[in-house]
């Protein structure tokens, strides 16, 4: 292996010249294997706290949740009223339908239980998922991705978030402690469903999950919940002026993802990691005898 394939490209992606100059910039790297990534999330990593990873199959895609991107959202001067419509119509209808299949779960438990629950089955929240793995992020920037580079957007990513100096910005309204919140914190109840939307303006924060799903323990998952504010987290974080070192990502080309994904695999992250029942063991047993997508 060359020493130019496991260098690290490194670029800090500058604003325009004409923004503030309080503007954040997000640092971001360029991984081609498994070595370069593993040695551009050391650089990425919080020494002093916990690092959290979400990877994307396209490079493109925002930091937002499924809510948020429903296409009556999207762009709209009225979207904080249009979202609170929509939460509201879903928990409603998933609590009343769902009574079949899971009996009256929701009546005796409160709104976070729900709202975790009905994102393990993937219904739009406010929820965007993160693991403290950055193994698993890194099989879910390649299992997506394109390994065609002459695709329009031939290029996964791998996003890092540092959820305790993230959330000491996004909380500095309230003197709030720089640390993750948990679902009993008075500090997230203005984010529970029903409340959120009775403020005018509130950023993402970072909070542990209720672990009602083995899925949720084998990714090591946890959270970001957004408040009122739709605009994704990286739009947040330039806008707001976060600590460069909240948030940042590496990118992989389309070039590397066959290669990268082989070594993954290698390293023992396979679907049966990720998915821990029948689904994770079908996903498998497709790839070994090369059933294709």
């Amino acid at each position: 292996m060359s020493t130019e394939n496991l260098e690290i490209n490194q670029i800090v992606a500058d604003v325009a010249q004409t923004a503030p100059q309080s503007q954040a910039k997000l640092t971001e790297f360029f991984a081609e294997d498994l070595i370069g990534y593993l040695q551009a999330i050391k650089k990425l990593s919080n020494t002093s706290g916990a690092t959290w990873f979400r990877g994307q199959s396209k490079r493109s895609y925002h930091l937002e949740p499924g809510l948020y991107r429903h296409p009556a959202i999207k762009g709209l001067s009225n979207s904080h009223s249009k979202a609170a419509e929509l939460e509201s119509k879903l928990m409603e209808r998933f609590k009343n339908h769902s009574v079949p299949y899971v009996g009256h779960k929701f009546v005796h438990e409160d709104e976070w239980a729900q709202l975790f629950f009905m994102q393990h089955y993937r219904v739009p929240t406010r929820l965007l998922d993160w693991s403290y793995s950055p193994l698993v992020a890194l099989h879910f920037a390649l299992s997506g991705a394109t390994s065609k580079p002459d695709s329009s957007d031939a290029a996964c990513a791998v996003w890092t978030l540092h959820p305790e100096t993230w959330n000491g910005a996004a909380l500095s309204h309230q003197s709030a402690p720089s640390k993750i919140y948990g679902t009993d914190s008075d500090e997230i109840k203005p984010y529970k469903a029903g409340a959120a939307f009775k403020l005018q303006t509130a950023d993402a924060i970072a909070i542990e999950g209720i672990h009602n799903s083995p899925r949720i323990v084998a990714q090591q998952g946890a959270f970001t919940i957004f408040g009122p504010t739709t605009s994704p987290m990286e739009e947040q974080f330039k806008s707001n002026a976060y600590p460069n070192a909240s948030l940042g990502v590496i990118t992989i080309k389309s070039e590397h993802v066959q290669g990268m994904t082989k070594e993954l695999i290698d390293a023992g992250i396979l679907e049966t990691t990720i998915y821990p029942d029948l689904e994770g063991l079908a996903c498998r047993l497709k790839r070994e005898l090369s059933f294709g997508a």
